[in-house]
């Protein structure tokens, strides 16, 4: 329970000091059976067709398109940003990819990132 909270501190300080869009996924690892989601940041609202795509690190292959759903406002500390959550826990295949999305015009990508069997496990 510390570790999740500190690790959810350290995500939000990175959304306070990012200035622009930005993509936030777990750096260590996600399991590959497990729940595995991205947090996006914008300066504006997406509309309701906005989606991120999973692409692999080493060959940018696409491999699994999302769409993104609100994960609301944090005003008191990111006033004036947007959230929203990719959900791409359907990948099932290990390996180590990225998440890209295209806001406001700018392509954005994520730090890379390892799924596999259990792989957080193995990484902490």
């Amino acid at each position: 329970m510390i570790a999740a909270l500190k690790s959810a501190a350290v995500g939000i300080g990175l959304a306070v000091m990012s200035a622009g869009p930005a993509i936030f996924v777990n750096q260590v690892a996600y399991d590959l059976r497990g729940p595995k989601l991205a947090l996006i940041q914008t300066d504006a609202a997406l509309s309701a067709s906005a989606t991120a795509t999973v692409i692999d690190d080493a060959t940018s292959a696409e491999q699994m398109r999302v769409t993104l759903t609100d994960a609301g406002a944090v005003d008191d500390w990111t006033p004036g940003k947007f959230y929203y959550q990719a959900d791409f826990s359907a990948l099932q295949k290990p390996g180590t990819y990225r998440v890209r999305a295209t806001i406001g015009g700018t392509e954005v990508t994520s730090d890379a990132f390892e799924v596999g069997e259990n792989a957080l496990a193995r990484a902490t």
